[in-house]
């Protein structure tokens, strides 16, 4: 079953505000019919992501008839990667972290070879990841 122009699928909620679906509407600046989500006074597009990362919103003004274009929306989401790395820790308390870490490594190898075990191979790795 094909969907015509002027029925297409949207999402029932905005998938970013969780606010439900409430009309299509012409937008001011592509003259295509958008989902808007809200209602009843006013309506918002889905938000989409600005170059800062943050989300925004463009509002229709249900009493006045007309596009908002004096009030575009921050929604306050910034969606994170789920690939980026996040931590509390400045670099410089990330980085004593990791010599601590590196330290404490090399004193159990050493500690490996005064009680007589071999540990050159251990050694070795050890050299060749701190170059």
């Amino acid at each position: 079953m094909s969907q015509t122009m002027s029925n297409p699928w949207c999402p029932d909620v905005c998938p970013i505000t969780s606010e439900p679906f409430f009309m299509w509407i012409e937008h001011h600046a592509t003259g295509q019919s958008v989902p808007t989500y809200g209602g009843p006074y006013d309506s918002y597009t889905i938000p989409e992501k600005d170059q800062n990362g943050s989300y925004y919103r463009e509002r229709y003004d249900h009493d006045e008839g007309c596009w908002r274009l004096d009030d575009v929306e921050d929604v306050g989401v910034q969606i994170v990667s789920d690939q980026a790395y996040i931590s509390d820790d400045t670099p410089e308390d990330i980085a004593r972290e990791a010599r601590n870490a590196a330290l404490t490594e090399a004193l159990r190898i050493v500690s490996r070879a005064i009680n007589g075990k071999d540990a050159s191979t251990e050694i070795e790795s050890l050299i060749a990841q701190a170059t």
